[in-house]
Order: C-alpha cells, then structure tokens, then sequence
C-alpha cells in the first residue's frame, strides 16, 4: 500500500515511516520543509492524494511547546484544523476523479475533557468543555466533508505516547535517573499511555481495512494513575520514585499548561479491542522495560 503521511518527520511520525517502509509500504510525505514530498498546497497535495491509498495526518503544533497565550491557541488550532480541513478537501477532489483513499487522522484524548480516575471513557463518551476538548471537537469536525463523501476516515484520539527517543518518556528519564522522580501532583489523575511501536500497528492495522472507519483511542488496555506509572517508571530505572512535583509549582510555571499535567482520564480503547487488535506492550512495567532495557 502507499502512504501520504503528515508529521512525518516528528516523533510518532518518524516512528510510522520506519514501520510502514519496513514493512514494505511505499510513503511519501507532506512537509513544510522545500524539496522534500509534497506540500501543502492544494496544486501539491492533489495529485500525491491521488497516488496514496491511505493518507495518515499527524501535523499538529506542540501542545506543551509554549505558553497558551491568545496567539497560541490560535496556532495550535490553525495547525490542526486547517491543514485537517485541506486534507479532507484533497480527498473529495481525489473521490470525484474516482480514487477514494483512506483518511486517518490524528486526535487526543484530551477530547474527553478531565476526569476522575475510575470514570472510564470510551469512544462513545461525551466531549469535556475545556479548551483541549474544543480543539479536538473542531479537529475532527474539520474531517466531515470526507465523511459526507463516504470516504472511510479513522479518528485515532491517541493518548501519552511512549517512547524513548521522544516524547513525555524522554523528558522525565533525566529527573528520574538522578532520583528526583516522582508523581505528578496528587497522582491519582488517570495517565492513558501507548508504546510508540502499538501506536503505529494501530494506525496501520485500522487503516489496512476501509471497513475500519470509525473513532479509536489509541491508547494501551491498562491505563493507570500517573502515580503508579511514576512506580513502574522508577522501578524499571532502579531509583526511587518518591518526590512529587507539587501542583501549585506546575501551575506557577506552567500556567494553563499544567492541566494537562494534572488532570487526567482513563480511557479504554473499546473500539481497537473490539476490531481485534492485540497490543504488544499492555501492561505498563514491560512497556518501560521494553523501551529502556532492551538491547
């Protein structure tokens, strides 16, 4: 199969194109970037929709990569929203000249809003008010036009990715490996988390099937409390996990940021399971052990 994929050259990106070129897929992608796949313009992404079979949109502005000012929402909304907007357009041009790819598209689970632990959300759940869940309610509105032209579009509202090349994962190893570790807060918010190679044998597991159309949360079978990833995180290193950072300093430093940090959701992924998709890594401490003791 041949693959157009947005976000290519970001962490889950990069982790997808390796997977899928492995595997013997052919891939091209959509950058920003001069002289590198096509761009994103309609003259650019028409004729490359056209030669894909499944178009994988992953480009999105780094939720946690500055302040929330007025602007930046702006630009994390511009970013995700647009480009999944043009996109969309560029399958329905493609449908009408007789080729319908399969459209998959990145969301989050902050969509789900926050939650206390226990409350288990699954794709039917209802969306949260806070800005995260507006953003990926227009997110995936932005899809509709593709949808309306019954081209199959996956929604994978995927959670804390994990990996140890990127990502969260990457950015708590030094604190922890110099034993200052520990629970986020009060710990008990929910911490919804994939292995980074589950994540993309989800993404191309549902996109393999045009039958597979439909929301997925693209998080592992055993969610936990960020507590108890904080245990198994400090328990796979051989260091203690015992030093909290404190809510108020999050806040202080982060701003509005830090409900990200601090509150939390535990979801299922109802659908992937349904489908028959079988994690590799669903259990939190061989994850970690996975990616940060294996050879």
């Amino acid at each position: 199969m041949n693959y157009l994929i947005s976000g290519a050259t970001g962490f889950v990106g990069t982790h997808l194109l390796n997977h899928l070129s492995g595997r013997g897929h052919g891939t091209e992608v959509i950058s920003r970037r001069p002289n590198v796949g096509c761009d994103w313009t309609m003259e650019s992404l028409l004729p490359a929709v056209l030669e894909a079979d499944v178009v994988v949109h992953l480009a999105g502005a780094g939720v946690m990569d500055a302040a929330w000012s007025p602007a930046r929402k702006q630009e994390l909304e511009r970013s995700r929203v647009e480009t999944t907007a043009l996109l969309a357009r560029a399958c329905v041009d493609a449908s009408k000249q007789g080729h319908r790819p399969r459209l998959v598209s990145a969301s989050a689970v902050g969509y789900y809003g926050a939650h206390a632990f226990g409350e288990v959300q699954e794709e039917s759940s209802p969306p949260g008010e806070d800005f995260l869940a507006q953003l990926c309610m227009k997110w995936e509105a932005a899809l509709a036009p593709a949808q309306e032209e019954e081209i199959p579009v996956c929604v994978v509202r995927i959670g804390v990715v994990l990996g140890a090349d990127g990502g969260a994962l990457k950015r708590m190893l030094l604190p922890f490996r110099l034993c200052l570790g520990g629970p986020i807060g009060d710990g008990r918010q929910g911490f919804p988390w994939i292995h980074v190679q589950d994540l993309v044998r989800l993404i191309e597991f549902i996109a393999r099937d045009g039958d597979r159309a439909g929301i997925y949360n693209g998080v592992a079978p055993g969610c936990v409390d960020q507590r108890t990833f904080a245990g198994a995180l400090g328990r796979v290193l051989g260091r203690p996990a015992l030093l909290p950072a404190p809510a108020f300093a999050l806040r202080l430093i982060l701003g509005e940021r830090s409900t990200l940090l601090l509150q939390g959701q535990h979801v299922r992924p109802a659908s992937a399971l349904k489908a028959g998709f079988e994690f590799g890594h669903p259990i939190i401490d061989e994850a970690l052990a996975d990616l940060l003791l294996s050879p």
